[in-house]
């Protein structure tokens, strides 16, 4: 009913069918980008929307967030995992730990 009306509005300014047309058919071509557009990019919404739950709930405030200190931690954090798992495991004993007396 209320598209109805708007397009008894939209012709009583237009006057005439074809521009009537020409206009319907130019907002139904931007009402289908904006939704191949929200479409798109959905996914990062969602991820953007959840990432910022979580740091809400864990106490962060984000107005003062400081991204590209964020990035440099995660870096150093990365660097230092990559470090670790290249290095030799821990030797193992050399010698027999007895149950004796237990």
């Amino acid at each position: 009913m209320e598209n109805l009306k708007i397009a008894a509005q939209t012709y009583n300014e237009v006057g005439s069918i074809v521009e009537l047309e020409q206009k319907i058919s130019a907002a139904s071509a931007t009402g289908k980008e904006a939704k191949q557009t929200v479409r798109k990019y959905e996914s990062q919404i969602i991820l953007y929307g959840g990432a910022r739950r979580m740091l809400e709930q864990a106490g962060i405030s984000l107005k003062g967030l400081n991204i590209n200190k964020l990035k440099s931690e995660y870096q150093a954090l990365t660097a230092q995992k990559n470090r670790s798992a290249e290095a030799p495991p821990f030797p193992k004993p050399s010698c027999k730990i007895s149950s004796v007396g237990l």
